[in-house]
């Protein structure tokens, strides 16, 4: 692992978004932390890792590790990792147990996606013009408004939130990921 920083748990820790769709959940405000977000960063980058090796690469003690360790875990962000072969019996791996997605594994799908980005771009069109066909005659007071760009703005937002309903269907309880900028690291 190569650190470029005096602080690495800052500098990993900055590193680390943490996103949400649904109520707020144990995870992400477990995830407010420098500390756990920069164990997170490690896990992802590099992981599965043992205690010791998180501790050695944030220059943190390992108690303090394993109480963040131990945080993450309660709430389900990380788990043991079973799969990982163990040098020595009392070792543990970590890994996230956490949707995450990495900035340059995005940047990899960019030219994949291009296409489907534009269907989906092309599909929001259609849907704003059927939207504002179907909802003119209902005489919403927030489409009263003479300023067309308010119209459009409020358009926008009922495609928002039937998008959220959508989701909701698909998935049933709060949805926390993480995004990881792993991108300098990358280069290396």
């Amino acid at each position: 692992m190569s650190l470029s920083a005096e602080n690495p748990v800052d500098y990993y820790g900055k590193r680390v978004f943490v996103g949400v769709h649904g109520p707020l959940t144990k995870a992400a405000t477990v995830l407010d932390s420098q500390a756990r977000k920069a164990i997170v960063y490690l896990l992802a980058v590099h992981g599965p890792l043992t205690l010791k090796e998180i501790s050695e690469s944030l220059g943190l003690s390992p108690s303090t590790v394993h109480d963040h360790l131990k945080r993450l875990k309660e709430v389900g962000v990380i788990k043991e990792a079973e799969e990982h072969p163990k040098k020595f019996k009392v070792e543990v791996y970590y890994r996230l147990n956490i949707p995450y997605l990495l900035f340059s594994e995005l940047k990899k799908a960019e030219e994949t996606m291009k296409s489907l980005v534009q269907d989906f771009f092309a599909f929001i069109e259609k849907t704003k013009n059927n939207m504002n066909i179907s909802i003119k005659n209902l005489n919403l007071q927030c489409l009263s408004y003479k300023d067309l760009s308010i119209r459009e703005r409020v358009i926008l937002v009922l495609i928002a939130q039937l998008f959220i309903l959508a989701f909701s269907k698909f998935v049933k309880e709060p949805l926390t990921y993480i995004l990881v900028n792993d991108l300098e690291e990358s280069r290396s």
